[in-house]
């Protein structure tokens, strides 16, 4: 987990804050699968959710789903 320049692994069970208009991304390492389980707040960003659960089924189209979330501010790097 990265937020900022600062880097953190994470297990099982850990919490992590990453504040509003700090840069942040996670990855999974290693073959497991992983579940993520998010609070957001303002509230707001469960719209864009609603959109993107829009999108039909199989690989997602990279292209509509950068321009869902950029109507809320957030932007793949």
């Amino acid at each position: 987990m990265s937020i900022g320049d600062k880097v953190t692994t994470l297990n099982a069970g850990d919490l992590i804050f990453c504040p509003k208009g700090i840069p942040h991304s996670w990855k999974v390492v290693g073959e497991e699968k992983a579940k993520a389980i998010l609070s957001i707040f303002p509230s707001g960003l469960e719209a864009m959710f609603e959109e993107l659960s829009q999108l039909p089924d199989g690989p997602p189209d990279l292209k509509k789903v950068g321009q869902i979330c950029g109507k809320y501010k957030l932007r793949f790097v």
